[in-house]
């Protein structure tokens, strides 16, 4: 059998079951930190919406409550637009969080350093953008992540990670991977291998972003693939809304197991990952109703999040 193609059989498709599975839903002794506390650092001068988007979408999802470290002008913004949100520009007065969403539009030397903490930090993350050249060099320098993280890169932003941790280790890369390190449109073909194969080499959930999206492992052989509804996605900012999703699932989970004195397993990672694609596929298809979609600017998606959770449980 080709090598390639029996890799593609180990995604299978994440389900309507699976989401109903994986969405943690409230109790009636549920309270905001039992529900989880999601600290944010993403957007910056340069790119303020993207920390907008992120923060936005994760409120709209569920999770207790979202902590956005950012600058005076950005949690100002964050402030007229997403009231429920918590904003510092302190990280030493900022209470230790659930989990982090980090990177998204996260640029100059300042959120850098931030970034670079948080890399250094023992708290589950979810990983995009700015972040992941952090996380490469992390990974070439000091071995395979020690604390969870979920990486989202697209394919072009793969290339980048890969390419760091060839550059900075190339030994590590050797005991993986015999072949120079492949451009843009080599992980395109072979995207289901790609995915898994940088899953194994830095110890973190991949999420190989695309039309087709593959969720991989590190430790098991079996992955999920999520197909877009439709192709307008394709639209800066969907990703930044992408990262707010998952990052409030991951705190919400973290938080529920950190109450019943377990840890999230890898099966746990890539469960929470599936479930936020999933979930942010529908909220795209509900701004329409229809197969073929239509221009789906991704401020407009985070307001049909919420409704798209909740149908989940109505059907």
């Amino acid at each position: 059998m080709d090598p390639l193609k029996a890799i593609d059989q180990c995604y299978t498709t994440y389900t309507i079951e699976d989401l109903k599975n994986d969405i943690l839903l409230p109790t009636p002794t549920d309270h905001k930190y039992t529900r989880g506390v999601l600290g944010v650092v993403a957007g910056s001068p340069e790119y303020p919406g993207a920390g907008l988007l992120a923060t936005k979408a994760a409120v709209h999802s569920g999770v207790g409550m979202v902590r956005f470290l950012g600058t005076d002008a950005l949690n100002l913004l964050i402030h007229l637009h997403v009231p429920e949100a918590v904003c510092t520009t302190n990280r030493e007065k900022m209470p230790t969080p659930d989990a982090w969403c980090a990177g998204s539009g996260a640029t100059g030397e300042e959120r850098q350093e931030l970034l670079e903490r948080i890399l250094d930090e023992p708290v589950p993350a979810v990983l995009d953008a700015q972040a992941l050249p952090y996380f490469a060099q992390s990974i070439a320098l000091n071995g395979p992540a020690k604390s969870h993280r979920i990486v989202t890169p697209h394919a072009g932003e793969l290339h980048q990670m890969l390419t760091w941790i060839a550059s900075l280790n190339p030994t590590l890369w050797n005991e993986h991977h015999a072949h120079d390190v492949p451009e843009q449109h080599d992980i395109l073909k072979n995207p289901s291998y790609w995915a898994q194969h940088t899953a194994r080499l830095t110890g973190a959930t991949v999420l190989l972003k695309g039309h087709t999206s593959y969720i991989a492992s590190p430790e098991n052989e079996e992955g999920y693939k999520l197909q877009a509804p439709h192709s307008w996605l394709a639209t800066a900012g969907s990703g930044d809304t992408l990262s707010g999703i998952m990052g409030s699932f991951l705190a919400t989970h973290h938080a529920q197991a950190r109450t019943q004195n377990h840890s999230l397993s890898t099966i746990d990672f890539l469960r929470v990952a599936a479930s936020a694609v999933a979930i942010h596929h529908q909220a795209t298809q509900n701004v329409h109703r229809n197969e073929c979609g239509g221009p789906t600017p991704p401020s407009v998606v985070t307001e049909y999040i919420a409704q798209a959770i909740s149908e989940i449980f109505s059907e």
